[in-house]
């Protein structure tokens, strides 16, 4: 379902958000507010019904496009670099923009934090053309802004420069609108299962790597996860099963289930394998018992862990490559611990998959400080500043290289952090589907599955919903094309899912 050209006013209302509504410019705006008085006639109800003349005071907006003048020898050029990355994070990042600062002397990096607001943030910013000069992008919103002309092409400066982004960089695909980079590669986030080694072995279960040989089936996962709570009493694993895009996709296609259909740009979310998949999810691990219930979980955020799996409370938690520095630090010596690939069908390790996720950067195309801004972030996915990532362990740097660099992201501990880099080697990578309304579908998905969870419905009821509303709601102009050609063809391209 195509749309037509979006207005700043249509990025917001597709945002969920209102009340601004402001004409898009095709360089940056700069928004004037000034009051007009008109006089009209309007009906007023009083005691007696008269017709009066009544003052009406409005707000006019006025799109000003500024011209921005040639540099001043000495000036100092100030960027805005917004982001929702929280300080730990910042700290990391704060090593490698004192390095570009040494380089470019004239260039002052200014960090505006959004916190959990950064979405709704960016998206009032975007319609008002207050963005910041560049930062991370909004995935669930990139699409939008890229069809709708906000961020600049980021090719050209990456030609001019020598930088093979196509081959050089881990790309998901949503980096990339109509052939125009737009999301310049910053960080990935493959996922996994973080799992309590010293737990496992109390108990006697199978360890992924040490007894199963670095995979496991859906059958043997079900038994470990008996095991563990049974010897344990405590749940085996922290998982939200509300978030079928994300944190449950995973277990969704090792079952031989999808949730998209790329090809027919559609949700699959009634199709029997995928029903299936859910109900083994609901109905064979969270109705026993074995994963988390989110009372509890909110409980142990009460009791001061910093997570349930650092803090013991579960044996297994999915998790992402963003959360490997986080839990060896929270972790300390406590228990030892691994990260082990999703559970399939088979079991077999060639059939291993991940969902991925990703922050790139973004430039604005209507900033005035486009040669400070594009500089800046072409340094954050060059060597100096992702090999800084990577030592820390921040998560997977985009670029291919530097997880393997001396002491980086794939050094131990833990022994495995390699799963996170699997799924980009093998191609087998699951995304969310990209489209201007992707978060609302999200909040649709949720309901239904609480629905479930509170026994309101089944859940061939919930997909059903979900399938409906999901579809209708399905809008773009250009389409998101997955770089993993596994994802496109599934589940034709899982050996166990033809059987």
């Amino acid at each position: 379902m195509l749309n037509s050209q979006l207005t700043r006013r249509q990025i917001l209302k597709m945002s969920g958000m209102a009340g601004v509504g402001l004409a898009m410019a095709a360089c940056q705006p700069k928004v004037v507010e000034v009051e007009k008085v008109v006089t009209q006639e309007v009906e007023k109800v009083v005691e007696k019904e008269v017709k009066e003349t009544v003052v009406v005071t409005e707000k006019e907006i006025q799109v000003v496009t500024p011209t921005p003048g040639p540099k001043r020898a000495g000036e100092v050029v100030t960027i805005r670099y917004g982001t929702f990355w929280n300080m730990d994070r910042i700290n990391i990042m704060n090593k490698g923009i004192r390095v570009f600062q040494e380089q470019v002397e004239d260039v002052v990096i200014a960090v505006e934090m959004g916190g959990s607001q950064y979405r709704d943030k960016l998206a009032v910013q975007m319609a008002a053309g207050t963005e910041p000069d560049c930062g991370i992008s909004d995935v669930f919103s990139l699409g939008r802004y890229a069809d709708a002309g906000l961020c600049l092409d980021l090719m050209p400066a990456c030609d001019a420069r020598g930088m093979d982004i196509r081959n050089d960089y881990r790309l998901k695909g949503v980096e990339i609108w109509a052939d125009k980079l737009v999301g310049m590669p910053w960080v990935t986030f493959g996922n996994a299962i973080y799992y309590n080694k010293t737990m496992f072995q109390e108990v006697g279960a199978p360890d992924p790597y040490d007894d199963l040989g670095g995979s496991w089936s859906c059958d043997q996962f079900v038994d470990i996860c008996r095991m563990l709570t049974e010897a344990t009493g405590k749940h085996a694993l922290n998982v939200d099963v509300t978030q079928l895009h994300h944190a449950c996709a995973g277990f969704i296609y090792g079952r031989c289930a999808r949730l998209y259909d790329f090809r027919e740009y559609s949700y699959t979310l009634n199709e029997p394998a995928t029903v299936q998949a859910i109900e083994w999810l609901l109905h064979d691990l969270y109705e026993p018992g074995y994963i988390i219930d989110p009372e509890t979980r909110d409980a142990t955020a009460l009791a001061g862990m910093m997570d349930p799996f650092s803090g013991g409370a579960v044996a297994m938690q999915h998790m992402s490559a963003g959360n490997v520095g986080t839990t060896t630090l929270y972790v300390g010596d406590a228990f030892e611990w691994d990260i082990a690939p999703y559970p399939t069908i088979s079991g077999s390790p060639d059939e291993n998959s991940s969902y991925v996720s990703c922050d790139p950067n973004f430039v604005s195309a209507n900033t005035p400080k486009r040669e400070e801004a594009v500089d800046f972030i072409l340094f954050c996915a060059q060597e100096e500043m992702q090999n800084i990532l990577s030592r820390d362990k921040l998560s997977l740097p985009a670029l291919k290289s530097a997880p393997y660099v001396e002491g980086g992201f794939l050094t131990p501990p833990p022994n495995h952090t390699a799963v996170f880099d699997e799924p980009w080697q093998t191609g087998r990578l699951v995304t969310a589907f990209f489209h201007h309304n992707t978060l609302e579908t999200h909040k649709i998905q949720a309901r239904e599955i609480e629905y479930v969870m509170l026994g309101e419905k089944s859940v061939q009821e919930a997909c059903d919903t979900m399938q409906k509303e999901c579809q209708e709601l399905i809008s773009y102009e250009t389409r998101f094309e997955p770089s993993s050609q596994w994802l496109l063809d599934f589940p034709a391209s899982m050996g166990s899912c033809r059987a």
